[in-house]
């Protein structure tokens, strides 16, 4: 018997797939997020010769023709450690590092891993490994579609389009004002994309302390934010459910005010805690209510948490069923790219370079990086 939701779902999607049907949808919206309009897609593969030079060239024009131009596609990281070998090689470190930085994301719309997105977007079967040719033959590919256009057919699979519904209402400020999006999700994929590109075209791809600072930050906001829009999206939060990450807690009948929300299964797992930014999510696709959880405590043996939604959220609240979800609130405003790193250092161009990392004789020789 499978022991956790993840064995459970892949022992679902392995007999969806021996039914000839396509693998379970492990998202709604896809593996990677959205890219603009008028990019073209490159496709890093390894032939017979190695990497394709114009797949280097293709590179360069990240940075000559702007961030929004292209989008590198690998079919897994192999390509990735390939590319950037020859970048290193070729005395193009500074591409090296941005292609190292983006495919370090857990999402991305630069430089997109297939292998990787693949598996966020569907359940890979039970005892399948995650490879392209797994993926072309469960997701219905013939086998005599060439190489190029299976890659463009799965990248197309895990990246999103544009939702029907352009005028979709939500509430998203502190003060309970009606914003219009495409949707939640689309906005939220909509900004982890901006915080992308200024990883990309603001620290200049330098090693510095600053450009660093401002590449964590970075990576960890996309982290963020894709959390957060896994929490609205049906497939995604099971999972988030499991892991603690987001809770099933009980509205009470009197919704003004601040209010105490008990488990609604004591037996789960709950990684909030008090002072956390959350979010009260009801079915989805409605409204979402931003909250504070102000105080968490045991009471009759039952986790309860008491959260302080935004001001004039209560109409929202009122419509809301009797079982919700409190789901992890991303940092920052929706459609706001993030702010320098220039609290960490100076101008980019004037902060120290970081230096090689002297590297214990052990761990060099698992492979870690120097550089």
């Amino acid at each position: 018997m499978p022991s956790t939701y993840a064995e459970e779902m892949r022992d679902l999607s392995l007999a969806e797939v021996a039914a000839g049907r396509k693998p379970l949808r492990r998202t709604e919206f896809g593996g990677t997020t959205k890219t603009t309009t008028g990019c073209t897609d490159i496709l890093v593969e390894i032939g017979r010769r190695g990497i394709d030079p114009s797949v280097v060239a293709a590179t360069e024009s990240i940075t000559e023709t702007g961030p929004k131009s292209i989008r590198l596609v690998f079919p897994s990281n192999v390509e990735v450690a390939a590319l950037c070998a020859r970048l290193h090689k070729s005395g193009r470190d500074g591409l090296e590092h941005i292609v190292n930085v983006s495919t370090s994301f857990a999402v991305s719309s630069r430089c997109v891993v297939l292998t990787r997105a693949l598996e966020q977007a569907y359940w890979l079967p039970a005892g399948a490994p995650n490879t392209i040719a797994v993926w072309r033959a469960i997701l219905g590919i013939a086998p005599g579609v060439s190489s190029a256009d299976a890659l463009t057919r799965l990248a197309a699979m895990v990246t999103p389009s544009p939702q029907e519904d352009p005028n979709r209402t939500v509430i998203v400020s502190d003060t309970g004002s009606e914003v219009k999006y495409k949707s939640w999700t689309e906005a939220l994929l909509d900004y982890m994309a901006r915080i992308e590109l200024c990883s990309l075209d603001e620290v200049k791809f330098a090693r510095t302390t600053n450009a660093a600072a401002q590449q964590y930050r970075a990576s960890c906001q996309v982290a963020e934010h894709w959390t957060a829009a896994l929490s609205l999206d049906p497939s995604g939060r099971a999972e988030l459910i499991e892991s603690g990450h987001c809770v099933e807690v009980e509205l009470p009948q009197d919704r003004s005010g601040n209010l105490v929300l008990p488990l609604a299964d004591e037996h789960t797992a709950c990684k909030i805690k008090a002072g956390n930014a959350v979010r009260i999510v009801g079915q989805p696709g409605d409204p979402v209510v931003n909250a504070t959880v102000t105080d968490i405590d045991y009471i009759n043996d039952r986790l309860e948490l008491t959260v302080r939604p935004s001001r004039g959220s209560k109409i929202v609240l009122d419509r809301m069923p009797a079982e919700v979800i409190l789901a992890p609130a991303p940092f920052g405003s929706v459609g706001m790219p993030p702010n320098s790193a220039s609290k960490w250092g100076t101008k980019w161009s004037s902060s120290p370079a970081l230096d090689a990392i002297d590297m214990p004789v052990d761990l060099l020789l698992a492979g870690a990086p120097t550089q």
